[in-house]
């Protein structure tokens, strides 16, 4: 169950930081959210992404675009739609990234130490 979350911030971190420097490059937002779902490592991701991406070319916004993508996470939508209308979205996405990078490692982390602190246990000798 830990591995699942730390794999999942992983894709988002890898789809968020690639839709990030699509932004810095100037693509337009469909583009970047299709090539970020294929660089996000999950194919769920990829998916999603690139349904988002052809409503988004269809001139859907993107809160509406992302409904139903359960995949890709409320917070990256409210963050595109708030750092695109003050012109931030390539800064808005890289914080968020590196979020989810901190997230993510933070689980590895925590895991880490439990299953170091489980391994001890076992191996103390019984007395």
């Amino acid at each position: 169950p830990g591995f699942n979350r730390l794999f999942r911030y992983t894709h988002l971190a890898r789809f968020t930081h690639t839709t990030a420097l699509g932004a810095y490059a100037g693509m337009p937002l469909h583009e970047i959210v299709r090539v970020g779902g294929r660089a996000s490592g999950s194919r769920v991701l990829a998916r999603d992404a690139a349904t988002v991406a052809d409503r988004l070319e269809r001139g859907e916004g993107i809160e509406q675009a992302t409904n139903q993508q359960f995949s890709i996470p409320g917070l990256w939508t409210t963050v595109v739609a708030t750092t695109a209308e003050r012109g931030d979205l390539p800064g808005g996405l890289s914080e968020l990234a590196r979020a989810y990078e901190n997230r993510g490692s933070s689980r590895q982390s925590d895991r880490a130490c439990r299953s170091v602190g489980t391994r001890s246990r076992v191996r103390e000798p019984r007395g």
